[in-house]
């Protein structure tokens, strides 16, 4: 099964809008979209929130930071939980480029600015046989700097945007 063209236009729209939106720290995005029972969920979040930095891990500590939280992505149930039972259906896709590599330096390859911001983006692919009605983004918690998600959405009943803080961590559909 998958996303209808519109549902990943829609997507793709807004994806393409965030990219050009400003990187604000301690504020991230997602987007869902919803066709029958798939949802396509994506986070960007500010590294510096999620990690502490924003460029390659320069010590034992920020390489373990990164090693737990690159683990802890790969469970969608960690980022985003559904009312209903739900599986995830792709190996997600997750974008951990932290500013320059060795291998980049070796080769020449374009660098960002040092003060440009780094941002982690995850996509998932979930199924969910029975309806949902409320989505909760445990992400949002006091072990990180991320104090708020700017949610986008498209599913079958309509399509809507909130802004979900720590104090309040729920989205509900009527």
């Amino acid at each position: 099964m998958k996303l209808s063209i519109l549902g990943a236009l829609i997507f793709v729209g807004w994806s393409t809008a965030l990219q050009s939106q400003q990187h604000i720290h301690g504020q991230g995005s997602v987007f869902i979209v919803q066709e029958d029972d798939l949802w396509q969920v994506q986070f960007i979040l500010p590294a510096s929130d999620i990690l502490g930095f924003e460029n390659r891990p320069e010590n034992q500590q920020q390489q373990q930071l990164f090693e737990q939280f690159e683990e802890k992505q790969k469970h969608f149930e960690n980022l985003i939980k559904f009312d209903s039972k739900c599986t995830q259906r792709n190996n997600i896709h997750g974008a951990f480029e932290l500013g320059e590599s060795e291998h980049d330096e070796e080769h020449g390859h374009q660098h960002k600015s040092d003060h440009e911001h780094n941002d982690i983006d995850i996509l998932y692919l979930i199924e969910c046989h029975d309806d949902v009605s409320q989505i909760s983004f445990p992400i949002l918690n006091p072990s990180n700097n991320l104090q708020n998600l700017e949610v986008q959405w498209s599913t079958q009943t309509g399509q809507g945007s909130t802004m979900i803080d720590a104090n309040q961590r729920q989205l509900r559909w009527p």
